[in-house]
Order: C-alpha cells, then sequence, then structure tokens
C-alpha cells in the first residue's frame, strides 16, 4: 500500500483491505515466493537512515514463503544453466 503522504507499508496475507482515497494512493496484490527445499533467494535491500544508507544482501533459504519486509526490497531473476561433459 501507498499512503498520500508518501509512507508505504506492506500487509501480509491473507488480509482485507478498504482502500480510502484521502488515505490510500495506490494499493496493490502480489504473491508471495514459494521456495522449496534446495532453492534460495537472494534479496537486496536499502538499510539505515537517509544520511548512511546502503544496500544490504540476504540470503532467504527454502523452505519458506516469503513476503517481502519493506518497499526497498529486491531479487534479481536469473536462471542456472549450462552444458555437462
Amino acid at each position: 500500500m501507498q499512503f498520500v503522504d508518501g509512507n508505504t507499508e506492506i500487509l501480509a496475507g491473507p488480509a482485507m483491505l478498504f482502500v480510502d482515497p484521502l488515505v490510500h494512493q495506490h494499493a496493490e496484490v502480489k504473491k508471495a515466493v514459494s521456495l522449496s527445499d534446495n532453492e534460495l533467494l537472494i534479496v537486496y535491500r536499502e538499510e539505515g537512515n537517509e544520511a548512511d544508507r546502503a544496500v544490504k544482501r540476504h540470503i532467504v533459504r527454502g523452505p519458506c514463503l516469503h513476503v517481502p519486509s519493506n518497499s526497498s526490497e529486491w531479487t534479481l531473476e536469473f536462471s542456472w544453466h549450462g552444458h555437462f561433459r
């Protein structure tokens, strides 16, 4: 959810929300990432205060259902492939 004042909040489901145009600027529904036993997810987050921000990398190990902790979190998508002889 993005509020009119610029703040954002992630609400983990299942949840219900009444979108009030005076309070909420934008609301979006996204699926959580499901990880199995042998899967990893590399997550990047901006951490720190406004004067001293840094990007930190976190490894999320399965099995789990991953929901972002804040709106500054992102992942990079890639797939491992190769030819073995």
